[in-house]
């Protein structure tokens, strides 16, 4: 088994600390790290890899996967790069919002979600991932 590593921060900006308020948590941010390579999606930018900042994390939560849901995750994520930032889906944490079938856009948490469902990992039952923010991705039993 590998493990991947999905990683929370708290807010530092007003868009972040309204997030955590209106979710009633801790967490305004998510990422995914895999070998070392951090992948996320942030406001005012795109699905983007990098080299991970340790010292920013707050809190980090180890998600073991088999060989091949790793390569498959790898390959997802990697197909994601570039993509936008769904502005709207903030919105959905304030007020309701009904379900949107895209696959060009993408806010922190979503994209996780989506990520290890397409690698038949479901780190939360019968949610959808637009509906998961980062609060509610921290409180899933399997990290």
């Amino acid at each position: 088994m590998d493990c991947v590593k999905i990683n929370f921060y708290k807010p530092s900006s007003i868009l972040g600390k309204l997030v955590c308020f209106f979710q009633r948590g801790k967490y305004s941010h998510c990422n995914i790290t895999v070998d070392d390579l951090t992948y996320e999606i942030r406001p005012f930018n795109k699905v983007k890899k990098f080299q991970l900042e340790p010292s920013k994390i707050i809190d980090s939560f180890d998600i073991k996967l088999s060989k091949r849901q790793k390569i498959q995750l790898v390959d997802f994520l990697d197909k994601q790069i570039g993509k936008s930032y769904d502005y709207l889906s903030i919105i959905g944490f304030i007020i309701y919002k009904n379900d949107r079938s895209k696959s060009n856009i993408w806010f922190c948490s979503e994209l996780i979600v989506a990520a290890l469902l397409k690698v038949n990992f479901e780190i939360l039952k019968r949610v959808e991932p637009f509906k998961v923010g980062p609060v509610i991705l921290s409180y899933s039993p399997l990290i």
